[in-house]
């Protein structure tokens, strides 16, 4: 018979709890800036819809289009926030929201599936930091966190009335489609999981299973609706499938810098997998086998993009291993497994942390400076970001500075070509006649050789006007001491490491 895990009261995993989530945190409050790829770019977007009321600026150039889309969590909570402590203290202040989400909601599933505590879970804060979390996808991994703290409310609902779980279930379906729709899914995954595997494992009367399917069922009507009258259906032609990057969205799950440290780390853990299942003292729950398996089947049918959104099944693996890591148990009712965990634990999220911190500091040091030069222009300017013809590298940072550009907007209230407007993705809108001048469609940033010389047959290219459209002009992952790539039209104001800012000369 399995011995009790560990105690019934929660104080001690409570306190665990607050340990791990604040070593988890030491990067996001000592880095002088969160160097994720997208992270710029919604910093920005969320500024513009908290102050364009009081900016005539921003507000000649933009506008905000609210419309029901499944990605509006960021821009519902956050602009408030920003309003008050500033948009920066409000972004770290959602990194560690969800990264507390992410760490804890393991600990609630288990709490509910297995009907004691645990720190067991905790484990999952090694992957708090991982291949998706680069990418800077904040609603994703915000959605996550809820989705599995969201399957635990409905693992602990199970014996209660069928309209209570019904209106919890679409309360929590409604609140994950406001984050992202691959979390929504995840959860129906979850739902559907469990209800199958309980009605097959009880064998109840034909009406019990109507009445499941009806509980677990119904929920998700109300988003599939909002989501056909949602713009975003109209990015219902925008899927592409491919079998080239499945390993990666794998990897992506244990996977922060590509180096030593994550070999280090997966090694470490494999040996404590196979050491716990080979001592007895490791078992997972039937449901979570099952789930498991529908995942993987889920993930190999997914494609690359889906609704406007990239990486789409690459993101996957992540929120599935936070999921199942619920599903997972261990007999830390036993002195020595129970110090062996805590150790385990504690040096795997060491190694994690220091390489967090280590490589957003290398990659923090270039973006700062670029935006010091960026916070020279003059408020409202106009501003084209491109990108070298012969880039720099290393290839880790460069892909990081992407969006960087964006902080333009918070700091002197300028139209950026890259600052995300696709319609159906975003609320945030350009005037015409600017709209004509930015990139509306995600595209990648152009070449500045190719921006100079007018060398593209691309018809949406936005940026063949460019010396009467732009003020000024920027080029990422440059060499030092590039040339300047048109010296009739082109002023340069300031360069550094990776960058160099132009004024356009009339």
């Amino acid at each position: 018979m399995h011995r009790p895990l560990t105690a019934a009261s929660p104080v001690p995993v409570i306190w665990a709890c607050l340990l791990v989530c604040a070593l988890a945190l030491v990067p996001l409050a000592t880095v002088p800036v969160p160097p994720l790829l997208d992270y710029p770019n919604h910093l920005a977007r969320l500024h513009v819809i908290a102050t364009i009321g009081s900016d005539p600026l921003l507000a000649a150039f933009y506008r905000i289009d609210w419309q029901l889309i499944p990605n509006l969590a960021l821009d519902l909570l956050l602009p408030p926030v920003a309003a008050l402590i500033g948009v920066d203290a409000a972004g770290r202040i959602f990194l560690a929201t969800k990264t507390i989400l992410m760490i804890t909601g393991p600990v609630a599933v288990h709490r509910a599936l297995f009907g004691h505590w645990s720190i067991a879970p905790l484990i999952g804060a090694v992957i708090a930091y991982n291949g998706v979390t680069k990418f800077g996808f904040l609603n994703y991994e915000l959605g996550i966190g809820l989705a599995v703290w969201s399957t635990a409310a409905v693992i602990a609902l199970r014996r209660r009335g069928p309209m209570l779980r019904l209106g919890v279930t679409a309360a929590l379906a409604l609140l994950l489609f406001t984050c992202h729709l691959l979390v929504l899914g995840l959860f129906g995954l979850a739902c559907l999981t469990l209800m199958a595997v309980t009605l097959l494992r009880d064998r109840p009367p034909p009406r019990v299973w109507l009445r499941e399917a009806a509980v677990l069922g119904l929920p998700f009507l109300p988003p599939l609706l909002l989501l056909l009258a949602s713009p975003t259906a109209g990015l219902s032609g925008n899927i592409l499938w491919s079998a080239a990057g499945k390993l990666q969205g794998l990897l992506n799950v244990f996977s922060v810098a590509a180096d030593i440290t994550d070999l280090v780390i997966v090694n470490i853990a494999l040996a404590a997998i196979v050491l716990a299942a080979r001592q007895g003292v490791l078992r997972v729950h039937p449901a979570g086998v099952w789930l498991f398996l529908a995942g993987q089947l889920v993930y190999f049918a997914m494609p690359r993009a889906l609704f406007g959104s990239w990486e789409a099944d690459q993101r996957f693996p992540l929120a599935l291993a936070f999921l199942l890591i619920g599903f997972i148990s261990l007999d830390l009712a036993r002195r020595p497994v129970r110090a062996a965990f805590i150790g385990v634990l504690a040096v795997l999220l060491s190694l994690r942390v220091a390489q967090v911190h280590a490589t957003w500091n290398a990659t923090a040091a270039v973006i700062v400076p670029i935006r010091a030069a960026l916070a020279e222009l003059p408020r409202g300017a106009r501003l084209l970001v491109t990108a070298a013809d012969d880039r720099a590298g290393p290839f880790a940072i460069a892909y990081l500075i992407d969006h960087v550009p964006s902080y333009a907007t918070i700091d002197r209230s300028a139209l950026v070509t890259r600052l995300f407007t696709v319609p159906g993705k975003q609320v945030l809108t350009v005037r015409p006649p600017y709209a004509a001048i930015v990139d509306s469609g995600d595209w990648s940033t152009p070449q500045v050789g190719t921006v100079v010389n007018g060398t593209t047959t691309w018809a949406e290219a936005y940026w063949l006007d460019w010396r009467n459209s732009y003020d000024h002009i920027i080029v990422l992952d440059t060499r030092p001491n590039a040339p300047n790539p048109a010296p009739e039209a082109l002023s340069l104001l300031r360069s550094g490491r990776m960058f160099q800012l132009y004024r356009i000369m009339r």
